[in-house]
This record gives C-alpha cells, structure tokens and sequence, in this order.
C-alpha cells in the first residue's frame, strides 16, 4: 500500500469515481436517479422513455465533435492527433468533475447525490440501464439500436 501513496489520488479529480443508474420499484410508479453518463430506458407498455444525464456530454463539445469527425473521416485511433484530443477531453471532463458549471458523478464527495437527475414514471415491466451509451435497448418493445431511439417512438429526456 505505501507504494501507492503518492501516485494515487484517493480523492478529487483523479480519485476513483463511478456512473450510477439506481432504480427502485415499490409499487408504481419506478423511481430512478442518474449520475455520470448513465441512461434508463423505461418501457411504459406503449413507448419507451429514454432518460439520460447529459451533462458529461455537454463538457468540451468542440473537442468531442473535433474527434468524431476526424474517425469519421478514416482517422485512426494509433494516431497522435487523436491522443492530443483525447487528453484534452480527459484534461477538460477532470476539470468539470462536479462542479456547479460541469457534471455530477459518484466519487469521494456526498454532495454530488444532491445534483443528480431523479424522476418517477408509470412503466411496465421493462427497465435497462447503460454507462456511456445513449441507449442500452431490451424488451419486447425495444428499438434495435441507439439511432433507433427516436425511431421507435422513444421520448428523450435530457437535462
């Protein structure tokens, strides 16, 4: 352990942190809570409501869209081009690890379950929950991809 001491932060930006999609049922309706880049997709017999806490996304948008397009265009991940984005996008997510202006996520601070997304909905019998996708799909009703969300009839909600 005192190897670690020094080269690994218990605490901050750097700590250990985690998503969380908690979901409780006690009757109806399902009550939910988000935190991080987690979605719920709640079945309600007729659509499906997608729920997701979109303020890691909304950190360093340029950065991210910079990223995409150059994959899109045949970039490849090996490339230093690419690591420079993807550490500037590290660089600016750490920076906005709960605080008021950046995003919220499970880590050494109690406050951050405080500023988490919550909600209830009437729902069937379906519930999914993903880290990191806008859309994790199961169910009898489920659309078969995440482009297919809103295809299907999906309500997003997003903060």
């Amino acid at each position: 352990m005192s190897l670690l001491l020094g080269r690994c932060a218990a605490s901050g930006a750097l700590g250990p942190s985690a998503t969380v999609a908690p979901a409780r049922r006690r009757g109806q309706p399902l009550e939910w809570l988000l935190l991080g880049d987690a979605t719920v997709l709640l079945d309600s017999g007729d659509d499906m409501l997608h729920v997701s806490d979109g303020r890691l996304r909304d950190i360093a948008g340029h950065v991210r869209a910079r990223i995409r397009a150059r994959l899109r265009a045949g970039g490849g991940y090996e490339a230093e081009e690419h690591r420079r984005m993807v550490a500037r996008l590290v660089a600016a997510e750490r920076a906005a690890r709960n605080t008021p202006d950046g995003y919220w996520i499970a880590a050494d601070d109690p406050a951050a379950a405080s500023q988490a997304v919550i909600g209830t909905a009437q729902i069937g019998s379906d519930l999914a929950r993903s880290a990191g996708s806008p859309c994790s799909p199961t169910g009898p009703n489920a659309p078969s991809g995440c482009s297919a969300c809103t295809a299907a009839g999906a309500s997003c909600s997003t903060p």
